[in-house]
């Protein structure tokens, strides 16, 4: 059991951020174990072919496949606390660079104690620790031009939309609800937060708040940092991860159907998405699209958001919460609405 202890202070100073530097390492755990995330067997897809002979060794080294035995580790100092909401690639992997070499040594000694095998390169890393930092940032940074930053807009898009709905549970319903929402194996209880691994572990937050990173890579549970000198982390598994690529069929479909109507139910299970995005996916008329999207932005349930060259339509809370409802309770609508809205 991993203890962290919080002060009414701390949960003061809870915050969400987004850290593209975890998720193109949490996508390299998924990248190396194809058969154990067919929810993103797309994107693998795709960067087999975007990677073509691309030397992973580094990265294999240090960024072991999320299952196994002994338990899977990532050195912290690979995935540091993102410093704030919205930071760019660019300024986390330079964050690396910033790690001292004591720190580089006592995790890199630490990701060896649990591997059965020790990795060459990892004996050269402990070394020349500043070389192969750089080493190491000059290999993510190939890495994520190749086949993270083409999909990143799409993915920050989807966490937000996860952010939405976590920021209102903490706001409205509190700490317990919080933590517990995000991973069932992770609870608020008596001024601390509980995380039940396999391993005994005590951290203090120590007026630092705990840093909340959804992700869409890590999953089923999910990952944390609790050592010093680093602040409390938790990467945790986005809402929705199914319907990212637009993969998976959604939940209660036939109910939402009754409520909007087979095309505009299509659209809301397919978002966050541009309106190119769904006439691709949903093979309907951009004149469909546009109307559909209008009439769930004129319901509250849609709204659209500019990212740079694009706009991305995504669920509101109150779409998101539409949703909840038929999750946790499907037959509710069919018993309040007489007929199928027209298309």
């Amino acid at each position: 059991m991993i203890r962290i202890k919080v002060s009414p202070l701390d949960l003061s100073r809870v915050r969400f951020a987004f850290s593209p530097l975890w998720e193109c390492v949490a996508s390299f755990m998924v990248y190396q174990s194809p058969g154990f995330h067919a929810l993103h067997l797309p994107w693998i897809k795709e960067a087999r072919k975007l990677l073509g002979d691309f030397d992973t060794t580094l990265l294999e080294a240090l960024i072991p496949r999320q299952l196994g035995n002994p338990p899977y580790y990532i050195p912290d100092f690979l995935t540091p606390p993102p410093l704030t909401p919205f930071p760019v690639f660019e300024e986390e992997v330079k964050q690396i660079l910033q790690t001292s070499t004591a720190q580089v040594v006592y995790e890199l000694n630490k990701l060896c104690s649990l591997r059965e095998t020790r990795p060459e390169v990892i004996d050269a890393f402990l070394l020349e620790p500043e070389l192969h930092l750089q080493k190491l940032v000059d290999t993510l940074r190939a890495y994520w031009d190749r086949v993270m930053a083409p999909y990143w807009v799409k993915v920050q898009v989807f966490l937000e939309n996860d952010v939405l709905v976590r920021s209102r549970t903490l706001a409205l319903e509190g700490p317990e609800q919080l933590f517990s929402g995000i991973d069932p194996t992770i609870r608020y209880e008596d001024g601390h937060v509980l995380i039940d691994r396999g391993r005994h572990e005590d951290s203090d937050a120590r007026g630092r708040g705990i840093v909340l990173v959804p992700s869409a890579f890590v999953y089923p549970k999910s990952m944390s940092i609790c050592e010093e000198p680093w602040q409390p982390t938790l990467f945790y598994p986005a809402r929705g991860v199914g319907l990212l690529w637009g993969s998976a069929p959604a939940e209660n479909h036939d109910q939402l159907e009754i409520l909007l109507g087979n095309s505009c139910a299509k659209v809301m299970l397919n978002l966050p998405a541009t309106t190119l995005e769904l006439t691709e996916r949903l093979h309907l008329a951009p004149g469909a699209i546009s109307h559909h999207l209008g009439r769930l932005k004129n319901l509250g349930l849609a709204e659209p958001q500019r990212m740079g060259r694009f706009v991305y339509y995504r669920l509101t809370p109150r779409g998101n919460g539409l949703l909840t409802l038929f999750k946790d309770d499907s037959k509710f609508f069919e018993s309040i609405v007489a007929s199928p809205s027209a298309d």
